[in-house]
């Protein structure tokens, strides 16, 4: 039987499966539907949690209560997403690139001032 977020909502919350704080969220999302607030993101969650923690579940193509799932907003926001991971894997580089220099630096720092303190250790 398929089933709409509202359905998918109860049976985790009915199968004793979730943490206290998926139990939480989802009794906020609960809320959230009821009030026609749920993100479409959330409810890709909920579906993908139910396939995970529910045996036989089918999901519904139709949700009436969400709006019409558009599929070229999400690749969209799926490529924004990848372009946004690239720059911050590229950022992530640079960084340790700048840490590694950065302690080379603190390392000859600190045998300069071995030096400084005992001058008679450098020779």
């Amino acid at each position: 039987m398929a089933q709409n977020t509202a359905d998918l909502i109860q049976s985790l919350l009915k199968s004793g499966r979730v943490s206290a704080d998926t139990r939480e969220d989802l009794q906020e999302f609960e809320r959230e539907l009821k009030a026609g607030a749920l993100d479409a993101d959330d409810r890709r969650y909920i579906e993908a949690l139910a396939r995970r923690l529910l045996e036989g579940v089918t999901i519904s193509d139709e949700d009436p209560e969400e709006g019409d799932y558009d599929e070229e907003e999400d690749e969209g926001e799926w490529e924004a997403l990848e372009e946004r991971a690239e720059a911050a894997e590229a950022r992530v580089e640079e960084l340790q690139a700048e840490n590694e220099e950065l302690r080379r630096r603190i390392d000859a720092l600190e045998g300069e001032l071995a030096v400084l303190k005992d001058p008679g250790a450098a020779g």
